[in-house]
């Protein structure tokens, strides 16, 4: 239990015009501002609200990375294979680089697969009964099993706080997964152009 008090003027102690202070009565002598303190739970709150929106924004950016990044990544191997055809360029002359050839289309077309997957669109395949987004919402047959599974969900996670927290972290680890098949897609293309290269390269010297 906590007692309002205020401390009287002249005693030793600062005193604080217009504020109320809230003194333990542990006798621990710590004293607490009533007036413009911000309770744990929606300081919380207000940390997954903020949480939330750089993480649907995120969202959009990586979306747009890997969208033009895969447009780079297939223009280049196409440029590639239309300027061979072009030339009647025959693999085999190179003899053994033409390994370092083979080998770099290969990862060039592992990269593209990397990069497809990180803008392929997520459905979800939460737990049973779990709704954090729209993925979620589909599997359900009619108005009555949502309505059911609304309030499912609700009695769960009975705050705002604890539902956003939890779309927080399936939104996370979206993000998360789509950033490792970008890091993926970079990989491979970049050994995708260094063998390319390489072969050209050998092809130009011969």
């Amino acid at each position: 239990m906590y007692e309002t008090s205020w401390p009287a003027s002249g005693s030793g102690e600062e005193q604080v015009e217009d504020a109320p202070v809230c003194v333990a009565d542990d006798n621990s002598g710590v004293a607490h501002s009533a007036e413009g303190s911000v309770s744990r739970e929606e300081a919380r709150g207000e940390l997954v609200e903020a949480l939330l929106r750089e993480s649907r924004e995120e969202l959009e950016r990586i979306d747009l990375k890997a969208s033009i990044l895969l447009s780079v990544c297939s223009l280049a191997l196409a440029v590639l294979v239309h300027a061979a055809a072009y030339l009647h360029w025959d693999p085999r002359d190179l003899v053994g680089f033409q390994w370092f050839l083979w080998t770099g289309m290969a990862l060039g077309a592992c990269a593209l697969v990397a990069l497809a997957a990180a803008v392929w669109p997520r459905l979800g395949h939460g737990g049973e009964g779990e709704i954090t987004y729209f993925g979620h919402v589909a599997r359900f047959e009619g108005l009555e099993e949502l309505n059911a599974g609304l309030d499912k969900e609700a009695s769960r996670h009975a705050t705002r706080s604890d539902h956003a927290a939890k779309r927080l972290l399936a939104l996370s680890r979206i993000i998360y997964d789509k950033y490792r098949y970008i890091r993926w897609g970079m990989g491979l293309f970049g050994l995708s152009v260094l063998l390319c290269a390489i072969s050209a390269i050998r092809a130009l010297t011969t």
